[in-house]
């Protein structure tokens, strides 16, 4: 009870996406409203990394661990060692500098092909980062269907 008390006074990352370049350093600027929340949260020291080799993902310490103690629970252990070493593999720690700006570590870039706009998004409790191939990608499987799966989503739920 008193987690989901403390849950609930959290600052929620802000919604949308956010369209973002690195510069010439690898340094990737982050939107003032994701800077802000990782202030009032205290946490401005970041786990950069990818698990599938896809899409990136920024998490806060605390969420990272909390990642990891699920890994931890995984029972294909096997699978689990695979996305532990991803992770550990192309992630690094970062720290929010004063202009608000990241380093995204050279492995992870490399990896994803990190290059030109890249687009973040909130999602369960953190920012995920994606290619412009990635984003051109969800963005034509997710049109086509949007208006059927927003009726379906009204159905189930009761959406108004």
């Amino acid at each position: 009870m008193e987690d989901a008390k403390q849950e609930a006074m959290q600052p929620r990352l802000p919604s949308g996406m956010y369209a973002c370049k690195l510069d010439d350093r690898a340094r990737l600027k982050l939107p003032a409203l994701l800077a802000k929340h990782y202030r009032e949260l205290g946490q401005e020291t970041l786990f950069c990394t990818s698990l599938d080799r896809q899409i990136g993902q920024i998490y806060t310490i605390p969420v990272s661990q909390e990642v990891e103690a699920l890994l931890d629970d995984l029972e294909d252990t096997d699978r689990a060692e695979r996305i532990r070493f991803t992770a550990n593999d192309l992630g690094g720690t970062v720290e929010i500098d004063t202009q608000d700006r990241i380093v995204i570590p050279q492995k992870l870039r490399d990896a994803l092909g990190m290059e030109g706009t890249l687009q973040l998004s909130a999602s369960r409790g953190h920012v995920e980062v994606l290619t412009e191939a990635e984003y051109k990608a969800r963005k034509e499987g997710s049109a086509p269907s949007a208006r059927e799966d927003f009726a379906a989503f009204r159905r189930e739920k009761r959406f108004k």
